[in-house]
């Protein structure tokens, strides 16, 4: 009988078939689809593509990127144009983890795949400078980046204090 569900493919999945050629593949392409979903977010608003590439660290992939030269008209449209690529990797996920179901199906290598969408999906959603949370919080915002408006925030004397002498709560 064959591995069927996420959760019976997680229980027998030895750690070291994280790296296994399948999926490792089959990130790369997850990889390229996140990319897709802001390549095709871009498209859909009239937003002119400038640029597409990939990050690499040595031979290692480790990221993506699409660059758009013209802003989306309008916020909403800005918010979903950076976070296109996580929606598609949530679609990704829900996909890999059906298939953890078919019979015969390599189980182990779907479940670790839709566990790698979801970590991508987490990662992704940070408010750091360079990923999709901190651009969809800058374009919701409307500022040209979130993480140097806080830093410049920070770097005022008056706020330090506000921020040491009230906390947070100094602040407002």
């Amino acid at each position: 009988a064959g591995v069927t569900g996420l959760g019976h493919a997680l229980e027998r999945f030895p750690l070291e078939g994280y790296l296994c050629p399948a999926t490792v593949a089959l990130f790369l392409c997850c990889l390229a689809l996140h990319e897709a979903g802001h390549f095709c977010a871009a498209v859909a608003y009239d937003c002119e593509v400038s640029d597409v590439g990939v990050l690499l660290v040595g031979l290692l992939p480790v990221g993506a990127y699409v660059c758009h030269s013209t802003p989306p008209e309008s916020r909403a449209e800005h918010v979903q144009l950076t976070l296109a690529g996580v929606e598609m990797n949530l679609v990704l996920m829900g996909l890999f983890s059906l298939l953890t179901y078919l019979p015969g199906a390599p189980g182990e290598v779907f479940a670790v795949v839709c566990l790698w969408n979801l970590m991508v999906t987490l990662l992704n959603l940070l408010p750091t400078a360079g990923l999709d949370g901190e651009a969809a919080i800058s374009a919701w915002l409307e500022l040209p980046s979130f993480g140097d408006f806080v830093t410049e925030v920070l770097r005022r004397p008056e706020t330090r204090s506000l921020m040491l002498h009230g906390g947070l709560e100094g602040l407002f």
